[in-house]
């Protein structure tokens, strides 16, 4: 967590696509200064480099920062930001209500609040497998992480 009055991206994300463009244009004009071949596009030179785009980095920096907080890893109360889905509060138990890891997503009208932290991670966080949510340690889940983008990148490239 960081100090009041410091910005944390984690908390304050652009969620335009506009603003996501401008600011991947950054890491693209970075990548072009690397020495090497000319004629290879961006997202060969990015896999070299073992760079991600973006929008991977961020989401998977969310993730961490939720696997922080419900592990008590973090200075944040897991409470203040996240209620945890129980099967006992629903009449039936579904997939999504079998795992009590998994959060429950609250409704949101404003876009500040349908793209705040504690809004974009439920969805994602959800999704893991629940072997991945109870890693070991920070280090297991980030290398799990990683390696899980990296399949579901290889995964939409070969299609």
């Amino acid at each position: 967590m960081t100090a009041p009055g410091i910005f944390n991206p984690s908390l304050v994300t652009p969620w335009l696509e506009k603003d996501i463009e401008v600011l991947e244009k950054v890491q693209k004009r970075a990548v072009g200064f690397v020495k090497g071949p000319r004629c290879k596009m961006y997202e060969e030179k990015c896999s070299e480099l073992d760079l991600d785009t973006l929008v991977v980095r961020r989401d998977r920096a969310d993730l961490i920062q939720v696997y922080k907080i419900m592990n008590g890893l973090d200075q944040v109360e897991e409470t203040a930001l996240f209620k945890r889905l129980s099967g006992t509060e629903n009449a039936r138990s579904t997939r999504q209500t079998s795992d009590p890891l998994n959060l429950q997503s609250e409704r949101a009208r404003l876009d500040i609040r349908k793209y705040s932290f504690t809004s974009r991670v439920v969805q994602p966080w959800n999704a893991l497998s629940k072997e991945l949510k109870t890693a070991p340690g920070l280090e297991q889940f980030k290398k799990s992480l990683k390696q899980l983008s990296r399949t579901c990148v290889e995964g939409t490239a070969a299609e």
